[in-house]
This record gives structure tokens, C-alpha cells and sequence, in this order.
């Protein structure tokens, strides 16, 4: 199973926004990298017109983001 993590790039025009987005990028490439025990592996990113995508495997929980501002849902 994967799971396409699609960011609407008209919601990214904040600078702070778009560099949260890059950060996540490179944390989801140096944990695919290392094969990082819990952290899901990132397939490939690409991106359309429309939106910025990361093609990782699938796991239930949520985004990194989400986890690392302490939002996660226990």
C-alpha cells in the first residue's frame, strides 16, 4: 500500500509555510536514506501544477507535520 501525500500549492504562499513543507521533504528523505525503524519511507515526490506530492508507505496516524507541533491524536 502507498499513500500521496498531496499539498495545495495556492495554501503555500507563506514563505514559513513552504519552508515547513521543504523541511519535511528532507527529514522523509534522510529517514528513507537510513531506513529509519519508525519513520515511513518516502518513494518518490513530484509535483503538478496544482499541488506538491510525496508518495510514501502507507501507515495510520497522521503526517510528520502534525506530530512534530504535539497535535497527535493519543
Amino acid at each position: 500500500m502507498f499513500a500521496i501525500k498531496a499539498i495545495n500549492k495556492q495554501n503555500t504562499v507563506d514563505c514559513e509555510i513552504v519552508e515547513r513543507l521543504m523541511c519535511e521533504h528532507r527529514i522523509m528523505e534522510m529517514a528513507t536514506d537510513a531506513h529509519h525503524p519508525f519513520l515511513t519511507n518516502m518513494f518518490a515526490s513530484f509535483q503538478t501544477k496544482l499541488h506538491a506530492c510525496f508518495v510514501m508507505e502507507y501507515a495510520a496516524g497522521g503526517d510528520l507535520l502534525t506530530h512534530s507541533k504535539g497535535r497527535a491524536l493519543h
